[in-house]
């Protein structure tokens, strides 16, 4: 996915002074080589995860204001649905991104 295309899309279509809230998976340190290349990884989103922050400088970039981006730990559940046995749990974390178009 083309996380930039994304969020300049979701900017034109949004009125001036709207507001977005998305969850999505971040990346807290870079995945080893056998989890990158796991099509598992890939297909469950984590493989293509960004860092806190290269996904506030998506945002920015894209032309949003008052950008957030906050983290907690990923439920057991979603642990073991992303990443079976590969521990997934400590290289990604959930996240709420929060941002606004300018008026």
């Amino acid at each position: 996915v083309n996380k930039s295309r994304v969020y300049r899309e979701i900017y034109r279509v949004l009125k001036p002074g709207g507001r977005i809230s998305i969850c999505d998976i971040v990346i807290m340190k870079e995945l080893p080589k056998d989890m990158q290349d796991n099509p598992e990884m890939h297909s469950c989103w984590v493989s293509g995860a960004s860092s806190v922050e290269e996904l506030e400088n998506i945002i920015r970039t894209a032309g949003f204001v008052d950008v957030s981006v906050k983290e907690k730990p990923v439920s057991k559940e979603y642990e073991e649905k992303w990443g079976r046995s590969l521990s997934v749990g400590q290289y990604i974390m959930s996240s709420t991104i929060t941002a606004k178009k300018p008026e």
